[in-house]
């Protein structure tokens, strides 16, 4: 059976619709794609950016726990001189305090040759009439307040009077 299309113009105007919905999907998936091609340039660009900033960022914060730990021990070192300072100030205090004291006490019968000190201990040497004066001395000495500890460690007679001694005194240790 043959067929007689009498309606030709319904056949063109499918296959024109068809070619003009082809036209639109392919230009809409083309837009589709120039935008998403787009989207990905500048978030790519974005994360480049981001990744150089973030770099930035991580240099600063190694430079600032650099510095943090220099101000760390800056502030130690700083601690430690402020405490080499108090006491050093504590030590020359007691010192004026114990020749202030040797100055102004009444006199006794004993002559010191010297007095040398080492950190917190002083050592006098010196001479007396007898021990009976050392100890009497001691027993009244003012000085005596400032240490901790007083200790006689030589007592020896010269063949001709006066009698050669040595004490360690212990300074007590005061904070300012």
């Amino acid at each position: 059976m043959v067929e007689i299309n009498l309606f030709p113009w319904r056949e063109h105007k499918q296959l024109y619709e068809k070619k003009i919905i082809k036209q639109f999907f392919s230009i809409a998936l083309s837009f589709s794609m120039v935008i998403i091609i787009a989207i990905h340039f500048h978030l790519s660009h974005r994360l480049n950016d981001n990744k150089s900033h973030i770099t930035i960022l991580q240099n600063q914060l190694a430079q600032y726990e650099r510095l943090g730990r220099l101000i760390q021990r800056d502030e130690e070192t700083n601690t430690m001189q402020q405490q080499f300072i108090k006491s050093f100030l504590n030590y020359q205090k007691n010192t004026a305090q114990l020749f202030n004291i040797l100055t102004d006490n009444p006199p006794f019968p004993v002559c010191f040759s010297n007095i040398s000190r080492h950190q917190h201990s002083i050592i006098f040497n010196g001479y007396v009439r007898s021990t009976a004066d050392l100890a009497d001395f001691l027993i009244h000495w003012q000085a005596a307040e400032l240490f901790s500890e007083v200790k006689v460690e030589r007592l020896k007679r010269s063949s001709s009077g006066p009698i050669n001694f040595s004490f360690k005194a212990i300074e007590k240790i005061k904070f300012l």
